[in-house]
């Protein structure tokens, strides 16, 4: 008999500091998710292959594709899957095409560790 996956969370960052500090403020914040966390979208879209995750953490600006791509790549792949997009540009083109790529929520980077707590009590199952 096979034990029980882990749900997982996906969170896709290039910056290395970046991505291990989202990583460690997610395991504080949620216990009963493994968190994944790979430096590049491609990496991203391996492990979505080999693996459900409840939920998508990206940078939008990232070198081997945007956020914006890979959440069109995971709406392809996994369309239950929500897509939270972490970005530094705010501009209403920007959300409007997030939205279209189906991102259901986009954090404006400086973000609290209390606004990304929401977003995970949003949407997690």
């Amino acid at each position: 008999m096979m034990a029980p996956t882990i749900p997982a969370i996906l969170v896709v960052e290039d910056e290395p500091d970046i991505l291990m500090i989202l990583r460690r403020i997610l395991r504080d914040v949620t216990s009963e998710y493994d968190i994944i966390a790979v430096p590049h979208a491609r990496t991203a879209l391996k492990q979505l292959a080999l693996q459900d995750c409840a939920l998508v953490i990206t940078d939008y600006a990232m070198p081997d594709m945007t956020g914006l791509d890979l959440a069109q790549h995971i709406q392809r792949m996994a369309p239950q899957t929500p897509v939270v997009m972490i970005t530094a540009y705010a501009n209403p083109e920007l959300l409007h095409a997030a939205k279209a790529a189906g991102v259901v929520y986009v954090l404006y980077k400086p973000f609290s560790v209390g606004e990304l707590e929401q977003v995970l009590r949003t949407y997690l199952p």
